[in-house]
């Protein structure tokens, strides 16, 4: 940064792709937030904020349309020994009557928290949005708190493979066990494998794969953003997940949607594992997006 004759310090950054991206300030070596800039949530802690206008902003922008609405939920966690907070985003119209709701299950990536897809995702507008488009079905949709806040860092000596397996790994029973009867018995939802499905970035496609699979009864929607599956694509695939891709015709019965997607700024690996699943005759959605500056 250089400072002019008023003492104000300038920067010029390189070109960025659209989008949101998280930043800080390094003064004499100490990181800090912008003051003059929103902090959010993110890579492990708080940090400032821009949004770079994207081509498809209207997207994830408010319209003079019905909106649903976002509520803060409390519970009282057995699995983690303290209040947890979920985010709900219940569809326009969800007071006016007594319809009951498919639901999704959405998580944050790693080093973020239950608010990042409200915040930084805009999950109420986008799915407000796509409602009134007709281009989703109005849905139940709940944020929780995965348990990878912090940042993936082994210590030296450790077991890489054994703290992967402990990171986050409080989530499973929290899920299936508390978040889900909490969400069943406070709100209009249907209850049937049918009408379940979840969906994570990054780490929680992580999660999202590891508690989809494992529960073919409970879910029958998965998907993962940037990142999902953790495991080798040259891997065999009829092995992985206790062998649920074995018989892939059974496996395309029992999930109705199965969604990859990678944007155009991250590696070749979930490219590489939709090449495995097509390979292995699993039925999947893989979208990739390319950022156009």
């Amino acid at each position: 940064m250089v400072k002019d004759e008023n003492s104000i310090w300038t920067a010029t950054t390189d070109s960025l792709p659209p989008g949101f991206h998280y930043y800080y300030l390094m003064i004499d070596s100490y990181r800090f937030s912008d003051p003059a800039s929103e902090t959010f949530f993110g890579v492990g802690r708080r940090m400032s904020g821009i949004e770079i206008p994207a081509p498809d902003e209207e997207f994830y922008t408010p319209r003079n349309i019905p909106h649903g609405q976002i509520r803060e939920c409390y519970f009282y966690s057995e699995v983690r020994n303290k209040f947890e907070r979920i985010y709900v985003y219940t569809p326009p119209g969800y007071d006016a009557g007594n319809k009951k709701y498919p639901v999704l299950y959405l998580q944050h990536g790693m080093g973020e928290d239950e608010t990042g897809w409200i915040t930084q995702g805009n999950l109420n507008i986008i799915m407000d949005n796509l409602i009134a488009d007709g281009k989703a079905k109005p849905m139940i949709i709940i944020v929780s708190d995965g348990g990878i806040a912090a940042m993936f860092r082994p210590k030296p000596g450790e077991d890489v493979s054994e703290v992967r397996a402990r990171f986050g790994a409080d989530f499973t029973p929290l899920l299936l066990n508390e978040i889900i009867p909490y969400n069943e018995k406070t709100f209009r939802v249907l209850t049937d494998r049918e009408n379940r499905a979840m969906a994570g970035l990054s780490w929680g496609g992580f999660q999202s794969f590891q508690i989809v699979l494992n529960n073919l009864d409970k879910f029958s929607y998965l998907g993962g953003f940037s990142g999902a599956g953790m495991f080798n694509p040259e891997t065999d695939l009829k092995t992985i997940y206790n062998g649920v891709f074995a018989d892939p015709e059974a496996f395309n019965k029992k999930i109705h949607a199965f969604f990859l997607g990678v944007g155009s700024e991250e590696g070749p690996r979930m490219k590489s594992l939709s090449e495995s699943l097509k390979k292995a005759g699993i039925n999947h959605l893989f979208c990739f997006r390319r950022n156009s500056s």
